[in-house]
């Protein structure tokens, strides 16, 4: 029994060396709340933030309703969701008409157009999607449309998503902030050049699934179309980042194996003392979603509120193209414009 716990640690302690650059003290994000430039660039503002019912969504979602911001919870769970928006409430003393919550499990294609088209319904604009919602799975699993899972929740589900809500984001010049991962780097020049390699030739991970692989080639993915995206949507005021938020105790080990569940809480203690809160890293999000500053970083990674070089492959434009045109065409037949009065076959 001993040999999963030794495990199960080395892994805890992996996540944490393989970020110890980030970390590092920032201002708690109640003082840095206290800026003059946010509340008055979010007061009337709608954001969306997928995956907002706990851990650093929810914390994202709290400081946005502080600020002022309109906050839609794009959440699976409705009782979850409204859990946490009555937290998010309580702290931020915001109104309870600008907390909704709207139904989303970002995994499934036919979820996602559904909520884009409820979402086109009840409001005029989107002045900021927050693409949050995420999993690590420890075994191959597929979603209803037979993506592999990490792809479909991390990164397929927010590119089609993004896509349906184009145009709202462009009338409002709008931004898109991808919650990404370091990981997306790889641990070494060579693992990332391999890592690049493995997302185009076999991006469902048929050949090889490991658990920190499949996360981490769903995160290139994500950093990459956010690149792309700038490439693409620049020209027409929408503004998209990526960024890795940083080392936070929150519920990432829930779908992982009992060893890694029981270590995390074993080891509770000892991670609350090195990594930051859920609050802290959230500020991230909330400093891309909101602050004037970030409009001057655009389409770029960042890490701790700074723009960082993301992997190599994500700074190729050939390579981002492609992964462009690879989401395009597993996406294709939901991405109808939510105008159209032409039928559309959800569960094809």
């Amino acid at each position: 029994c001993m040999l999963p716990a030794t495990v199960a640690i080395a892994i805890v302690a992996l996540l944490i060396t393989s970020n110890h650059a980030l970390l590092v003290a920032i201002p708690p994000p109640a003082v840095l709340l206290r800026s003059s430039s946010l509340p008055a660039a979010m007061a009337g503002r709608v954001v969306v933030i997928t995956g907002s019912s706990a851990g650093i969504g929810l914390e994202a979602a709290t400081q946005l309703l502080t600020i002022g911001a309109t906050v839609v919870f794009a959440c699976r769970s409705a009782q979850r969701a409204k859990a946490a928006m009555e937290t998010a409430l309580r702290v931020s003393s915001a109104p309870p008409q600008r907390a909704v919550f709207m139904s989303l499990d970002v995994a499934n294609l036919v979820s996602v157009r559904e909520f884009a088209l409820a979402f086109a319904q009840r409001f005029t604009a989107c002045d900021a999607l927050i693409c949050n919602a995420g999993c690590m799975l420890p075994t191959r699993q597929l979603s209803p449309q037979g993506h592999e899972a990490n792809l479909a929740t991390n990164h397929l589900g927010h590119f089609l998503l993004v896509q349906l809500l184009l145009p709202l984001l462009r009338q409002s010049a709008g931004r898109v902030v991808f919650v990404a991962s370091s990981l997306h780097k790889g641990y070494s020049a060579a693992d990332s050049h391999a890592l690049a390699a493995a997302l185009l030739n076999d991006p469902h991970s048929r050949s090889d699934y490991a658990l920190f692989r499949a996360y981490a080639k769903s995160k290139l993915a994500m950093v990459a179309g956010a690149i792309e995206l700038h490439r693409r949507e620049s020209k027409h005021g929408v503004l998209a980042l990526s960024l890795h938020p940083g080392t936070a105790y929150t519920e990432i080990a829930r779908g992982m194996p009992l060893a890694v569940q029981w270590a995390q809480h074993v080891l509770q203690p000892l991670l609350r003392l090195w990594f930051q809160s859920a609050s802290e890293a959230a500020y991230t999000i909330t400093f891309a979603a909101a602050s004037p500053e970030a409009c001057a970083l655009a389409g770029a990674y960042l890490e701790r509120c700074k723009a960082q070089p993301a992997a190599k492959a994500a700074r190729n434009p050939a390579f981002t193209a492609r992964i462009w045109d690879l989401s395009e065409s597993m996406v294709a037949p939901f991405t109808k414009s939510l105008r159209s009065t032409d039928a559309i076959n959800l569960h094809g």
